[in-house]
């Protein structure tokens, strides 16, 4: 029973980030919904530092420096900070996923399966939730509504639930901030791929840098260093 309401609340914590993290690229660019919500590493690793007792070094608190700078540089503009709803969702959908990895990494014998089970339960709640309070709810047709659960439920079955299982996984065998560090490939190829299909998507030179410090921030999360 313990097991089961601690499997609920990452439950709700992994799937609240999901869900801010999906509305969030309804209201802001793909790079830039990419970018703010892999600032994960940055709060798992002061969480990590905070929660965990792990060790501080220069590598790690210089990853969050960057992380940090990575941020304000992103949402620069001509007009000083701007940012959207779908900017604000994306960023708490990073802490949320953070504060998620970490209970997980605090309880490594919850089973996966139930983890799973909760995340996907969840994530739908919240994001109808979140879309409802952004937007009047308006219910499809229940035609395409059946044409959908097919779909949907292939893609799941398939392709998220084995990559969600991988991931619960790793975050109870790694550290909160390496754990994000690996997720970043995922923004490196979001990246690539919205400059080539999303033309439109352009960023200055300076949000550009900012991009580069966040993913840079991982990288420094990864390499260690001396400890202080």
């Amino acid at each position: 029973m313990l097991y089961a309401r601690k499997a609920w609340t990452i439950g709700a914590l992994i799937g609240a980030g999901l869900a801010l993290y999906g509305v969030a690229l309804e209201y802001t660019t793909v790079v830039r919904a990419t970018m703010l919500f892999y600032l994960t590493p940055v709060w798992a690793t002061i969480l990590g530092l905070w929660v965990l007792q792990e060790r501080g070094n220069v590598a790690r608190w210089g990853a969050i420096v960057c992380g940090l700078l990575g941020l304000f540089l992103l949402l620069d503009s001509k007009d000083g900070i701007a940012w959207n709803v779908g900017d604000a969702l994306a960023l708490a959908s990073s802490i949320f996923w953070a504060l998620g990895a970490i209970a997980i990494r605090q309880i490594p014998t919850i089973p996966l399966s139930g983890l799973s089970l909760a995340q996907f339960v969840c994530a739908p709640v919240f994001v109808v939730g979140i879309a409802t309070l952004l937007h009047p709810l308006k219910l499809p047709s229940m035609e395409a509504v059946g044409g959908a659960m097919l779909i949907l439920a292939a893609a799941s079955i398939l392709m998220v639930l084995p990559a969600i299982y991988a991931l619960f996984w790793a975050s109870q065998r790694l550290s909160p901030g390496r754990v994000g560090l690996l997720m970043m490939s995922e923004a490196l190829v979001a990246v690539v791929t919205a400059s080539i299909f999303l033309p439109e998507e352009t960023l200055t030179i300076t949000q550009w840098g900012g991009a580069a410090l966040i993913i840079g921030s991982g990288l420094l999360e990864l390499s260690g260093g001396r400890s202080i």
